[in-house]
């Protein structure tokens, strides 16, 4: 793929959305660690000048992902909850559950965001990034609100809160490396010790319900 500087704001779009799925691709094959401007530039024949007309570190091209899955995920939780008069804490949290676990990008960068990739940006992408989503947030708190009006904006936000952390902290525990893998086996094998990975689905729906019913006695 040759470099060619993108004139019109649909061009820009489009190249930021190629360094994107690009990014995303390697850290899904090698992990966050193996993923740099330079691997990123080889892959898409570009020199690495050009991907910085864009983003200025890995971590901001990491922001952006994250902010448009955020997008994705709002956009997806307002059309699940649509027209919803009346619905209970397990038809909820069955909803809410389904739409975070197929977002496999979220659950997998989460955990990266606050600890990794918002110290390594510029303060204006920060800025840029925190405002979109809380702006956005806030909407869909409200949103919830009119479904669920027994929930209060400080319970929802609580609940919102919680599953977001949980659910990213706890897929984390479902994935392993080789060598965690191999670390397993040896403490299965040598010391007759043995963990069983969570399965994420149940727990993670589990963990929801218990929110809700405790917020709803």
């Amino acid at each position: 793929m040759s470099f060619k500087r993108a004139r019109r704001d649909e061009q820009k779009e489009s190249r930021i959305n190629e360094i994107c799925a690009v990014a995303l691709e390697q850290f899904d094959r090698n992990g966050y660690d193996k993923v740099s401007i330079s691997t990123i530039a080889k892959d898409l024949s570009f020199v690495r000048s050009n991907i910085y007309k864009y983003f200025s570190s890995k971590e901001e091209i990491f922001l952006q992902i994250l902010g448009n899955t955020f997008d994705d995920i709002h956009t997806e939780i307002m059309a699940a909850y649509s027209g919803q008069d009346a619905i209970s804490n397990r038809e909820f949290a069955i909803k809410w559950c389904s739409i975070i676990t197929n977002h496999i990008t979220f659950l997998k960068l989460m955990p990266l965001l606050s600890t990794i990739i918002e110290k390594n940006v510029s303060l204006d992408r920060l800025v840029a990034f925190k405002v979109d989503f809380l702006h956005k947030y806030a909407g869909v708190i409200e949103f919830i609100h009119t479904i669920r009006p027994d929930l209060s904006v400080q319970d929802i936000e609580f609940f919102m809160l919680k599953q977001y952390l949980y659910s990213s902290s706890l897929f984390q525990m479902t994935i392993h490396t080789d060598i965690q893998q191999e670390a397993l086996r040896i403490c299965r094998e040598e010391h007759n010790l043995d963990f069983t990975p969570p399965d994420f689905n149940q727990d993670f729906f589990e963990f929801s319900l218990f929110i809700l019913n405790g917020l709803t006695k």
